[in-house]
């Protein structure tokens, strides 16, 4: 049986790929309806369960369920949103001075 370790390559990719998931969705949330609040629920919130969906299927078909990978996908989904809140914003504050 293999040990489930905080810190490893498989938790490197669960919270690189939520935080891109979380930034791309973010990003595309925000610059079309320009709402903070609800572009950092629908990121952070999708990127999670895209993570869950992932772990339900490693139960089910591997037989190992890692609650661990669910909170590198939290923490990478957060930092994604935090990321494109960043990036949405001051391009946003740019854009409009510009007008």
């Amino acid at each position: 049986m293999n040990v489930d370790l905080w810190f490893s390559g498989d938790k490197v990719l669960h919270f690189g790929i939520s935080l891109c998931v979380g930034f791309s969705i973010y990003s595309v949330y925000f610059v079309a309806t320009r709402n903070d609040m609800g572009a950092k629920c629908v990121s952070i919130t999708s990127a999670v369960l895209l993570g869950l969906i992932k772990e339900y299927y490693d139960w089910r078909v591997k037989k190992h369920f890692s609650y661990k990978d669910l909170a590198w996908d939290a923490i990478g989904a957060s930092m994604g949103a935090l990321l494109g809140e960043m990036c949405c914003k001051n391009n946003v504050i740019f854009v409009e001075k510009g007008r």
